[in-house]
């Protein structure tokens, strides 16, 4: 596209994690597809060396700023855009309030400026977690959640959207979320796009029976759900196994709750290079998570032919998981569904073979012609 100098902006580029994963993936997708990406900006760089590959071809710019509302910031921001002739800035968001306050600083400039993001609207508006009467603490942060960062973050998308005229989402439901919280129509889902690694060529014979996990190891996910869950489970499947892959705060829990109860034919391997070689051997991933903006993990899963389980909760899991036709989704703590959904498929041979290729066939509504195509249109 002619007379167009893309920049695009996240927080910390040098981090390994699935903004700056997808972040690098857009870039690829429109250089090579004769959209120029000019520069990737950053407010932080924590990593002297980045964790995730970048075109050699795109400039990195990173402002070395705690915040986007110091007046430095707001300088180095505005006289980059124009100096660099940025007609539009794609931002990857996470924090509003770090958005917010680039939108506000960008709007006195002739760059079009796109949010993105990433994960549920809900995630800005409610306190997830059970048991929130539980403790003093539990009880204060859902209020803190409903009568003040509530409140907050709604008034950050509904500016974001006044200035900018519109906000991207990542899935269909969280667009559709979005759309409710905010009673604004200005909004739209346009899917991360996706890269697989061409050297993992695998054949139905490298499948074995193994259940896989592959993500954070946090609250939100519900690892100790899914190790109680494989812990029954693990009784009556003997020839099966489970394995988890990733790091988090509550790995340590899950390691002392599978020694102190014996569990048998399971795997906490925690964070590891090689995530494709697990995903060639296994037949069905899991992912019992309360929000996702596009779980990255269960597209690599179809990718790779395995049948899917998780909960439907905010976010895009939903647009990933076809319940009864790719593999099961349900409601959230719901684990006794899940429980039998994961026995039907280990026990029916034939049922986990139909979703295993049907999960293949899914990946077609994420194809990066779809992807480039929604992108042209916005960027014109």
């Amino acid at each position: 596209m002619k007379n167009k100098n893309i920049a695009i902006y996240l927080h910390d580029y040098s981090r390994l994690g699935g903004v700056e994963r997808v972040t690098s993936n857009l870039s690829n997708l429109l250089t090579n597809n004769n959209i120029e990406v000019k520069a990737i900006l950053s407010l932080q760089q924590s990593n002297s060396v980045p964790k995730i590959k970048f075109n050699k071809d795109v400039d990195i710019f990173v402002f070395e700023e705690t915040s986007t509302k110091t007046s430095t910031f707001q300088a180095k921001i505005t006289t980059y855009i124009n100096s660099n002739k940025i007609s539009h800035l794609i931002v990857q968001v996470q924090d509003l309030e770090e958005a917010y306050g680039l939108v506000n600083t960008t709007k006195t400039t002739n760059c079009k400026i796109i949010p993105v993001l990433h994960n549920s609207p809900f995630l800005y508006t409610k306190w997830y977690f059970p048991n929130k009467f539980s403790s003093i603490k539990s009880f204060l942060r859902a209020l803190k959640m409903t009568f003040y960062w509530k409140p907050l973050n709604l008034s950050f998308f509904d500016k974001i959207i006044k200035e900018t005229g519109r906000f991207v989402c990542v899935s269909h439901k969280a667009k559709n979320e979005l759309k409710e919280i905010t009673k604004n129509n200005n909004v739209l889902a346009i899917h991360n796009p996706l890269h697989f690694s061409e050297k993992y060529i695998f054949k139905d014979s490298d499948k074995k029976n193994k259940i896989l996990y592959v993500g954070r190891l946090s609250q939100e996910k519900s690892p100790m759900q899914m190790v109680q869950l494989w812990e029954r489970l693990s009784k009556k499947h003997v020839d099966w196994s489970f394995t988890v892959l990733g790091d988090g705060e509550e790995l340590p829990k899950m390691k002392n709750y599978v020694k102190a109860h014996n569990i048998q034919n399971i795997e906490l391997l925690g964070s590891v290079q090689n995530v494709e070689s697990y995903m060639c051997e296994s037949k069905i991933s899991i992912l019992m998570s309360y929000y996702e903006g596009l779980p990255t993990s269960l597209l690599e899963a179809s990718f790779y032919n395995n049948a899917l389980v998780g909960y439907n909760g905010d976010g895009g899991t939903s647009d990933i998981i076809e319940h009864n036709k790719n593999g099961f989704i349900h409601e959230i703590e719901d684990i006794e569904s899940v429980e039998k959904s994961l026995d039907n498929l280990i026990k029916n041979e034939s049922l986990l073979q139909g979703m295993m290729q049907a999960s293949k066939k899914n990946l077609e509504n994420f194809s990066d012609k779809v992807i480039l195509e929604s992108w042209k249109k916005l960027l014109k």
